[in-house]
């Protein structure tokens, strides 16, 4: 891979951590939670989108986190500058890596471990999880250490003001694959691949040996694993 032919430092694990992580994803909740990360002890955590919409709001995060290697990716982290600190996916698209170094940034590699059949690289530290780097991020944070994690920002559901994101509306062309999924006495809004990874979220946690994770909002994933906890 490109990525890992320029010989950025790459993650190992992590000795275990007692400060907590603050992992932010851009859901539509971010915006009435987002008070609630300042001031805070441990590291923040940015995933795709939410960096540029916290340092806009005047948060630099300690790190940004990527995982896509698609076009699209690259419309995120416009604000990056110098002194940053990346958290990307060997897989991740060059042109962002290009990006954050070109701005004095600092990239750490870390490779998300892919099926045997597929006869990619192996790595000594994989990362396991989904297909997303929301669902990618949690086995991150427990290889580097972090058992504390707190969640922000990951609804997957639409707002009832119709955003898919924290600034983001509805997009037009995908408004034919909208759903209504009912969860315990409520009905939400979202994209069968949101409701997959409600799904998918319990088995991406259980096998992380003592890492407790808390959520702030209230989307469909929030409120899916509150009630699993009553």
């Amino acid at each position: 891979m490109l990525n890992q032919s320029r010989g950025l430092e790459e993650i190992d694990r992590g000795e275990v951590k007692t400060e907590p992580l603050y992992i932010v994803c851009s859901g539509p909740s971010l915006r009435y939670t987002i008070g609630e990360l300042t001031p805070k002890p441990g590291e923040i955590w940015a995933l795709n989108a939410a960096f540029d919409y916290l340092v806009k709001r005047g948060i630099r995060p300690d790190y940004g986190v990527a995982l896509a290697p698609e076009n699209a990716i690259t419309r995120y982290f416009q604000t990056m500058q110098s002194g940053d600190k990346f958290l990307f996916a060997a897989q991740t698209h060059p042109e962002l890596v290009d990006r954050a170094l070109e701005r004095g940034g600092t990239v750490k590699i870390w490779h998300p471990a892919h099926p045997a059949g597929w006869d990619m690289p192996t790595n000594p530290v994989p990362v396991y999880g989904g297909g997303t780097v929301g669902s990618r991020v949690f086995d991150l944070a427990w290889v580097l250490g972090y058992r504390d994690v707190h969640l922000f920002g990951m609804d997957a559901c639409i707002s009832d003001d119709d955003m898919i994101a924290c600034d983001i509306p509805m997009y037009d062309e995908h408004r034919k694959n909208l759903r209504t999924f009912h969860i315990n006495g409520r009905a939400f809004v979202a994209m069968p691949s949101h409701a997959h990874q409600v799904e998918d979220f319990g088995a991406l946690i259980r096998p992380l040996t003592g890492m407790t994770v808390t959520m702030y909002g209230d989307g469909m994933l929030q409120w899916s694993q509150h009630q699993e906890s009553l």
